[in-house]
């Protein structure tokens, strides 16, 4: 964007190039080019990178390779990842990209023999800040967001991703997989109003596309006290292309729920959505719990139900229904729970008593189902 000149021609002093003409017109041009994005509102902008990670091990930060403009224009690349150890102030911390002139290759002019600094470089310096002015002209990175122990980012004031022209792409990017889940919590608030808040940290594999992977789109789905997806409730959470891993927060602490996930391609297209197996309450670190035994034996007047479980479970629910399969989502067809090991299930002779049970953990982790059906063979009288 700056560049000083000189001219190698001995017949023609360094001070008559019609510099001034030259200057002129170029930073005409490019001020015309640099209002119009202004006018826009697109500077400052992130090209493609520039994402930022922290390691609560090491206290390190991550900025990942990547390009962007500040607000007045000036390009800055990031070539390489690059490591910091910031000194973090309680409270916020805003990591900003600061365009930075750095002077190099002296040289002298031809004529005069006058030694210049003739290349200005457009480089950067990275700036931690606890507040952000609306006059900033930096890149910002993200807010490394501190209590005192924990560190979250938060990256809503982030500066925006520029979108591309439209891609003739008709094909989605790979399905990413969930490898890594785990789960933790931190407290906000003074004294008796201190609340806990949970987080969920997760990692996965990369999608490929043709066009390049935009961004993941991560999802939070609650899931009710019957362990069905609440897919309403979601809470979206957005990640970089180029990131595999990514914190969820704040989320309620205690809450049950599952991690979903899919690619979004430069030209809009979405992968399938890939949905973890394993069920996380957000904040409480659990072990799975195995599914029960189920055994169904005819008796006087329906069907007993017998059932046993292993910790870490501490009790089943056991659903039942005639002539169909029960629903698991509602108390109609709940028979019992508890710690209990027998239950009953009345029923006319020739019906078929259809049962589903979950053991559950003193976390409310639930099991799998396990399901069986039985054919009734001296249960109530058929008038």
């Amino acid at each position: 964007m700056m560049s000083r000149f000189n001219r190698n021609d001995p017949n023609v002093q360094d001070d008559k190039f019609y510099l001034d003409d030259y200057r002129a017109d170029l930073n005409d041009l490019e001020a015309r080019l640099l209002q119009i994005l202004k006018d826009f509102e697109i500077l400052p902008c992130r090209g493609g990178g520039l994402g930022l990670s922290y390691d609560s091990g090491t206290g390190e930060s991550t900025i990942t390779a990547g390009w962007g403009y500040d607000r007045e224009g000036h390009r800055m690349v990031v070539p390489s990842d690059v490591k910091i150890a910031p000194t973090l102030s309680v409270g916020n911390n805003y990591v900003i990209l600061r365009y930075r002139a750095v002077e190099t290759s002296p040289r002298a002019a031809f004529y005069t023999g006058i030694t210049y600094n003739t290349r200005i470089v457009d480089s950067y310096e990275i700036v931690i800040t606890d507040t952000l002015s609306a006059t900033e002209t930096g890149i910002v990175l993200g807010n490394l967001q501190y209590d005192g122990t924990n560190v979250v980012i938060d990256y809503s004031e982030r500066s925006p991703l520029i979108s591309r022209p439209p891609i003739n792409d008709p094909d989605p990017p790979t399905v990413p997989t969930i490898t890594t889940v785990a789960t933790g919590f931190y407290t906000v608030g003074v004294g008796p109003f201190r609340q806990k808040q949970a987080y969920v940290d997760l990692s996965w594999t990369a999608s490929t596309d043709t066009t390049g992977v935009k961004e993941y789109e991560v999802y939070w789905v609650p899931l009710d006290d019957y362990m069905n997806e609440m897919w309403d409730a979601r809470v979206k959470f957005v990640a970089e292309g180029d990131a595999t891993s990514m914190r969820l927060y704040p989320l309620p602490h205690g809450q049950r729920g599952k991690v979903k996930i899919r690619a979004v391609d430069n030209a809009g297209n979405r992968s399938d959505l890939y949905t973890h197996p394993d069920t996380v309450i957000a904040g409480v670190n659990t072990v799975s719990v195995p599914a029960p035994t189920l055994t169904l034996i005819n008796t006087s007047g329906g069907v007993r139900i017998d059932v046993s479980y292993t910790a870490p479970a501490v009790g089943v629910f056991v659903w039942a229904a005639v002539d169909r399969t029960p629903d698991t989502s509602s108390t109609s067809d709940l028979v019992g729970w508890g710690t209990g090991t027998t239950y009953s299930m009345y029923a006319p002779t020739g019906s078929t008593v259809y049962v589903v049970v979950r053991a559950y953990s003193e976390d409310e982790v639930l099991s799998d189902p396990v399901s069986d059906s039985i054919t009734v063979s001296n249960g109530i009288p058929v008038a």
